[in-house]
């Protein structure tokens, strides 16, 4: 029926977005997710392994940290990391679109310029300070915050990317009338 993109910047309120969607019901892939998935593949260690030797005798968790401080201090290197694991990615959201074709799927896409072929795109939007507690709330440092935010778009590449704009806007916010906004207008796009 519809598969729906969800994005945004780092601490935007995507995932508290789709934790709201789900608890309405509504089917939702988490990206991040299945990279992680990908990452634990022999194709894609294999070549990480290549590129970062060092890495090699970590477990996942350790895996994950260190890649980050690589790739989010780099942009060549998070270049290396998007191209490794976004065709395994790719690979994984196409099952789900194809075993989910009769439901509204809503897809968390962190990065901007994988937001390509949804049948409708949300971003999320919210302002910096909101971004930076969040983030902070989830046990980042304030350098590692600003380290992802500035390799990432800015608010406004993302804002013209969508059809639809979800404004969170701060921090205890329910979501709760913005989520129906939201669903309403899905639906009437939809028709269902």
């Amino acid at each position: 029926m519809a598969f729906i993109a969800v994005s945004g910047g780092i601490g935007a309120g995507k995932s508290q977005l789709l934790s709201a969607l789900a608890q309405r019901g509504f089917n939702v892939v988490q990206a991040d997710l299945l990279a992680n998935e990908c990452l634990e593949t022999d194709e894609v260690r294999l070549k990480l392994f290549e590129r970062y030797p060092e890495l090699q005798n970590l477990n996942q968790k350790q895996l994950k940290a260190n890649l980050a401080e690589i790739v989010f201090k780099d942009e060549v290197e998070l270049k290396f990391l998007e191209d490794l694991i976004h065709p395994c990615v790719q690979t994984k959201l196409k099952f789900i679109r194809e075993e989910s074709q009769k439901t509204i799927t809503f897809v968390e896409v962190p990065i901007l310029s994988a937001v390509r072929g949804y049948d409708y795109v949300v971003i999320v939007d919210a302002p910096s300070e909101v971004r930076i507690n969040r983030l902070i709330e989830r046990g980042m440092t304030l350098q590692d915050i600003e380290n992802r935010i500035a390799i990432q778009p800015r608010p406004e590449e993302f804002l013209v990317k969508g059809d639809y704009v979800f404004s969170a806007p701060s921090l205890d916010f329910s979501y709760s009338e913005e989520v129906d906004k939201l669903v309403n207008a899905v639906q009437e796009k939809f028709h269902v």
